[in-house]
């Protein structure tokens, strides 16, 4: 077989062309002009003389793609620099592209695929989201599969795309996606459209080879990096599970952070790489700044914060923003209206070697601001040790107005003091705080009778803190602390 003249391709390949593309072919036969040896030579020279057209009618081949799939998907997400409504600005999937053709039973002979490339519109539930554009050739393999029992025969092809550009058309639909992908219990189904264009060779050559619900958060190496009297930026180190079967390159994304439908900040990956299963180190910086949002939203930001250090269980709200990936508003829109809730972590704080676990319900000692105190009678004063949630920042007091209790409801004292004293990273003891003894009560009784031993606190305090140049009041409430009393 030879190709024809000033082409590439051969006869064989020009017939499968038009075959293959649904137009009639014909193949013309004519007697050899070399018979074989025995042949007389008259009938040699008859048979070379005659040509016989050997029509082929054309042949359907829009229901050919039986099944086509894309497995083994990673996303990548576009660069913080493209510009919106260019290619760049298009998210990336990668992946592995799975054809299911049947072969027309009038080829017989074994064709491979060698390159695919592909168009498909992307539907969920009918309903198309996107376009998937594979406009260069990618490399492919396939494998001919021979049913016995029906006859038929079906053409497996394989390919490997990487950062095929996936336009979203429908933001809404693309947004339900997302939410399956993250929320649901089992496979997502999508609807691929596709016209696909394959390179082959035919029987002369040799056929070829055959990303839920519980992200488990962790904080460490938290820092101030900079604060101004209405905000503070932070960085930190997260450990993350990716709980869909995908994987994601990201550039940059910003999230905001969100309590009760109130904004109180965001949160900054780039350059990330998301894997599936446990993500470990993964550098995040951040800004609080509740009050960009309003008043009422800086009063969610004090109850979430009074919380955490109450060691309430407190939540606080993911969501993406059209912001989110500015080459690429729409991806953000999309998903602007998914709420990711997450659990606050709690930060551990360096133990030390006094004032461990003191037993109680609440696990003192294991998250608490206040671990423990210590009442002198004599003096009419108190101590506490204070376990500070920042690793390397030093938090200021400015003012304590805080009252003790015994059984939850009944007095002890209060404690009013008006100067600023520091809460170093860890562990740390307060000056010795003025107490008011509520003298007669039941529970300043109590705490008599514990002379030279310990009984348990609850209390509630309003404090003033500062870190940097942020200041805020703060609630706090702390139930069963363990209490030393001294003369």
């Amino acid at each position: 077989m030879r190709v024809c003249p000033k082409s590439t391709s051969s006869p064989l390949d020009e017939f499968l062309h038009h075959y293959m593309n649904g137009h009639d072919a014909t193949v013309f036969i004519r007697g050899s002009r070399t018979p074989a040896k025995g042949t007389p030579a008259w009938i040699g020279a008859l048979l070379s003389d005659l040509m016989v057209p050997v029509p082929f009618p054309s042949h359907s081949f829009d229901d050919v793609i039986k099944d086509f799939s894309l497995t083994d998907v990673d996303f990548t997400l576009p660069n913080l620099f493209a510009e919106p409504g260019s290619p760049e600005a298009d998210p990336k999937v990668s992946g592995t592209i799975h054809v299911v053709a049947a072969l027309p039973k009038q080829l017989n002979f074994d064709i491979n695929v060698t390159n695919i490339r592909a168009s498909a519109n992307v539907s969920y539930q009918s309903h198309k989201f996107g376009e998937l554009h594979l406009k260069k050739w990618h490399a492919a393999n396939s494998t001919k599969v021979h049913d016995d029992v029906t006859g038929e025969s079906d053409l497996e092809i394989y390919s490997r795309i990487k950062s095929a550009p996936l336009t979203i058309t429908d933001s809404d639909v693309f947004s339900e996606v997302i939410q399956e992908v993250l929320f649901g219990n089992g496979d997502i189904i999508l609807d691929a459209d596709a016209t696909v264009d394959v390179k082959v060779t035919t029987a002369l050559d040799l056929p070829g080879d055959s990303l839920g619900k519980s992200l488990e958060p962790q904080i460490s190496e938290l820092r101030i990096i900079e604060s101004s009297s209405a905000a503070i930026t932070l960085s930190a180190v997260v450990n993350i599970t990716n709980p869909a079967p995908y994987s994601a390159s990201i550039p940059y994304i910003n999230i905001h952070l969100l309590k009760n439908g109130s904004v109180l900040g965001n949160t900054t990956l780039r350059n990330v790489n998301i894997t599936r299963g446990r993500n470990l180190n993964i550098p995040v910086s951040a800004i609080w700044a509740p009050e960009d949002a309003g008043l009422d939203a800086r009063k969610t930001g004090v109850d979430l914060i009074s919380g955490y250090l109450s060691s309430y269980n407190t939540t606080i709200t993911a969501k993406l923003h059209p912001k989110s990936i500015p080459a690429c508003p729409i991806i953000g829109q999309s998903l602007s209206n998914i709420s990711i809730n997450a659990t606050v972590p709690r930060l551990s704080a360096p133990r030390d070697g006094h004032s461990p676990d003191n037993g109680s319900k609440t696990g003192r000692g294991k998250g608490e601001f206040i671990r423990d105190a210590t009442f002198h009678l004599f003096t009419s004063t108190a101590t506490f040790t204070l376990v500070s949630p920042l690793q390397y920042d030093t938090i200021t007091l400015r003012s304590v107005n805080a009252t003790a209790f015994w059984n939850h409801t009944e007095p002890v004292g209060e404690i009013n003091y008006d100067y600023s004293f520091d809460a170093p990273p860890g562990a740390s003891t307060t000056p010795r705080l003025p107490v008011d003894w509520s003298v007669g009560s039941v529970g300043y009784n109590e705490l008599l009778g514990a002379m030279g031993g310990k009984l348990k606190l609850d209390a509630r305090a309003n404090i003033t803190v500062a870190i940097g140049a942020y200041e805020e009041t703060l609630w706090y409430v702390g139930r069963g602390i363990g209490a030393t009393v001294r003369l």
